[in-house]
């Protein structure tokens, strides 16, 4: 009876060598910087789509509980836009409002 050899290929790293004493490194440090640039990307995004979805909810009536839950995650771009309609209007800007409003409540010392 002949003997029977088998061959058992390892692939591995697209042509480098895999190396035993090689560190592998901390999954948390490498998911830092990607969780970083998603949540960045996050606090622009979500109150521009939710703005968007509340002129469309608008439009096609949906519920109040819909309409406020976009309002309170689209609330920074819509109080840049009442800012920007007052300043067309006249009003001052919202920036010297909170300004005054400080100087006002403002303990002497």
């Amino acid at each position: 009876m002949a003997e029977q050899h088998r061959t058992v290929y390892v692939v591995t790293d697209l042509g480098e060598t895999a190396r035993v004493d090689q560190e592998q490194p901390d999954p948390r440090t490498v998911l830092v910087p990607v969780v970083r640039q998603l949540v960045g990307l996050a606090i622009v995004v979500v109150p521009i789509l939710a703005t968007t979805g509340l002129l469309v909810g608008l439009l096609l009536g949906w519920s109040p509980t819909a309409l406020g839950l976009l309002t309170l995650l689209g609330l920074p771009i819509i109080v840049n836009l009442v800012d920007l309609f007052g300043a067309r209007v006249g009003w001052p800007p919202l920036s010297w409002v909170a300004a005054e409003i400080a100087d006002r409540y403002r303990t002497k010392d």
